[in-house]
């Protein structure tokens, strides 16, 4: 059994070479909009690619402009459309109010692509649930998170709150081309002390210098340093007494997660 993502979309993306068992579609926000679209409408447009005639489609709650959308393309095409509408309140592996709605859409999911696990073996493999990258505690003062968009910033905002309440993060940031760096600045600005500015090993990594003149264009008081590598931006974090919170992007938090196994790696070999 293959659980398979689609890279951008759905009406265009390489995974319509396959016929899925059931479809999957998780909260639409406004991403990727060069290809996509700039209207929720137009973008759910592309991301009902993926229903199938016949095949049946789960989705999480959307709003309205966007479940239109998926309403229509599943009548269109034959397919049986569930639509989650509470989230699930069993412990979960998984930090934020938003996992309870996420396992809700893959419990859904399960069921309906045929499997019949019993409850208590749902319940064990959502509370074990790992997932590198989704608020993930590197240690007692470290998170790491991939958030990209405006939407996942938002609800990391949320999930630190949860956490942490009141709590202000040094936030590491590393970001990708091709996103809103200035809407996931201001999401995250809220929980911010301060902010280090750091490149990644990618052609897809934002200078640095890009990132702080958009900072400065939404707080020009805000504390901002610059680092050229993720060494350098942990070393400087480490000089303050506030939780770090590592974000900006996936390929940036690969490229942590990489670190972080060398040094593990280095300090074994001593």
């Amino acid at each position: 059994w293959v659980i398979l993502e689609t890279g951008m979309g759905g009406r265009l993306d390489a995974t319509n070479a396959l016929t899925p068992v059931v479809s999957v579609i998780t909260p639409i926000g406004f991403d990727h909009m060069a290809s996509l679209g700039h209207t929720l409408a137009v973008i759910t447009g592309e991301k009902a690619g993926i229903i199938k005639p016949g095949v049946p489609v789960v989705s999480a709650p959307q709003e309205s402009e966007a479940m239109e959308v998926i309403q229509r393309v599943a009548v269109e095409r034959g397919s049986p459309l569930t639509v989650v509408e509470t989230p699930l309140t069993c412990p979960l592996g998984l930090v934020g109010e938003h996992q309870g709605w996420n396992a809700a859409v893959a419990v859904a999911a399960l069921r309906a692509a045929g499997f019949d696990l019993p409850d208590d073996v749902i319940r064990e493999g959502l509370r074990k649930t790992e997932w590198p990258a989704r608020f993930q505690r590197l240690d007692d003062r470290t998170i790491l998170d991939g958030a990209h968009n405006e939407h996942a910033a938002k609800v990391l905002v949320a999930a630190w709150r949860q956490q942490f309440g009141d709590e202000k993060a040094t936030i590491i940031l590393g970001s990708s081309t091709g996103k809103d760096t200035s809407a996931v600045l201001r999401e995250l600005r809220p929980i911010a002390k301060r902010w280090i500015f750091t490149g990644f090993r990618s052609h897809r990594a934002v200078p640095t210098a890009t990132v702080w003149g958009k900072m400065s264009q939404i707080d020009p008081h805000a504390e901002v340093h610059e680092a050229a590598r993720i060494a350098d931006a942990l070393e400087t974090a480490g000089r303050y007494p506030e939780r770090r919170l590592i974000t900006g992007s996936l390929y940036f938090a690969g490229e942590v997660l990489a670190h972080r196994h060398a040094v593990a790696c280095e300090v074994s070999d001593q």
